[in-house]
């Protein structure tokens, strides 16, 4: 027996002599209505119709709920998941969230300390490379002397700072933009262009005035696999937006 046909035995069982008069007069006016019959007993039979169909209704709104009502026990069943089971769920839901924002800030604490040890190193290998630059034998030629310090900083630094660049130069167009007014050095991250670099400008005297050692870190994915290793899943989430903004130039 199909579903259809076992709610119709269902129904059919349940109705009773009211019910069947009702229905009757509730078609018979219906059909009254739409083909235009006028006349005192037709009128009446309208009349009669629309308080059949109020029963009617009021019928199928009980037949219907009598269906849908649940017995105790599944009502109880219900009760007991939600004083229960629900407050369970969203303490555990709590939790999770909890735990995600602390992870999250965890690994913006990791990153930022990273990247601050990396700037202070390129700016402690730039005043290391001034250093030995002045005190190297003046027999020493100016580009021998930048050559060998340049060589020897990527030997020492280059597995921490991958992708390192060492550049001397007498331009100091790009250092007087990006230091404090007075200050001859910068360290910090340096965006220019398309290209967001960790980056050290020191000045130093020079027989010609001034020559500025440059150092860029560029941020690579290379360089980003080896930024606080002990949390690799949280520098993802973490960079860039939760590590200070880079100084821009255009």
């Amino acid at each position: 027996m199909t579903p259809f046909r076992a709610i119709f035995k269902d129904v059919w069982s349940r109705l009773t002599w009211p019910d069947l008069a009702s229905t009757a007069v509730a078609a018979g006016g219906l059909m009254a209505a739409i083909f235009g019959f006028n006349g005192g007993f037709f009128n009446f039979l309208k009349y009669l119709a629309v308080l059949a169909g109020v029963y009617l209704l009021f019928q199928l709104i009980g037949w219907w709920r009598n269906r849908l009502l649940w017995s105790l026990r599944n009502r109880l069943i219900v009760a007991y998941l939600f004083i229960a089971f629900v407050p369970i769920l969203l303490t555990v839901t709590l939790v999770f969230l909890a735990g995600r924002i602390l992870y999250s800030q965890l690994g913006a604490y990791l990153l930022h300390e990273d990247i601050q040890q990396r700037i202070a190193m390129i700016a402690d290998i730039s005043e290391h490379i001034a250093i030995a630059h002045q005190t190297l034998p003046s027999n020493v030629t100016e580009r021998e002397s930048e050559r060998i310090l340049a060589a020897q900083s990527h030997a020492v630094h280059d597995q921490e700072l991958p992708g390192l660049s060492i550049s001397f130069s007498s331009d100091t167009s790009l250092l007087r933009k990006v230091a404090p007014p007075g200050k001859k050095s910068f360290a910090g991250l340096l965006h220019q262009g398309d290209t967001l670099s960790l980056t050290s400008l020191l000045a130093i005297p020079d027989r010609n005035g001034e020559r500025v050692i440059t150092l860029r870190v560029p941020v690579t994915s290379d360089f980003l696999s080896t930024v606080a290793p002990d949390a690799t899943g949280l520098v993802t989430r973490a960079w860039p937006s939760r590590v200070s903004m880079p100084f821009s130039i255009a």
